[in-house]
């Protein structure tokens, strides 16, 4: 049974604004609740509770909840390494910030895989610029080199938006540099 949960907030000039979101009737995934467990775990120190109560998160009805858990995993970094497919999940979520974070949180808990790498290959065609952005620069960070990847982030040179371009090229040229020598690769021959 869930039902309507309205919470205040001062933003923007001080002028209130009202969220509504849905929340379980148990009051488990309301944001207070959510700040409130995020911080118990935190403050216990059990980084596994925390990840999985945010890995958790991840599938939760509320967007405003899903970024933030993206976000949170995110600055966790490797440890989050739990948290990697629910986040490749979220690249697919209904919310821009939501894929928008989830990219991001890949990039920095760094725990490449052929599913991730697909499916942030797949955010490169999102119709919001931030995701694609998002997602360029986190294949550059994985450093994993496979021709849909090359071929994807050469796709995003011609990208409309600029910084999606120029992200594009720093992730190829840094790939071109890494491991596998600036002309040794043939994936990636300028």
């Amino acid at each position: 049974m869930n039902r309507k949960k309205t919470i205040l907030s001062t933003e923007n000039n001080d002028q209130d604004k009202t969220l509504n979101y849905s929340a379980k009737t148990d009051g488990l995934y309301t944001k207070d609740k959510f700040t409130e467990t995020t911080n118990q775990a935190k403050l216990a120190n059990n980084d596994n509770a925390y990840i999985l109560y945010l890995n958790s998160a991840l599938l939760d009805e509320s967007a405003l909840i899903r970024k933030h858990s993206a976000q949170l995993l995110g600055e966790l970094g490797p440890s989050a390494a739990l948290a990697v497919l629910n986040l490749a999940f979220c690249l697919k979520d209904t919310c821009a910030e939501v894929r928008e974070n989830a990219a991001r949180a890949l990039g920095q808990i760094n725990a490449p895989s052929e599913f991730v790498t697909e499916a942030l290959c797949d955010a490169m065609s999102d119709f919001e610029p931030q995701v694609r952005l998002q997602a360029t620069i986190t294949l550059g960070k994985l450093k994993v080199i496979s021709i849909r990847i090359a071929l994807t982030l050469e796709n995003a040179l011609t990208d409309h938006d600029k910084s999606v371009k120029q992200a594009a090229q720093e992730a190829l040229d840094s790939l071109r540099k890494g491991k596998y020598g600036r002309f040794n690769n043939p994936l990636l021959v300028a």
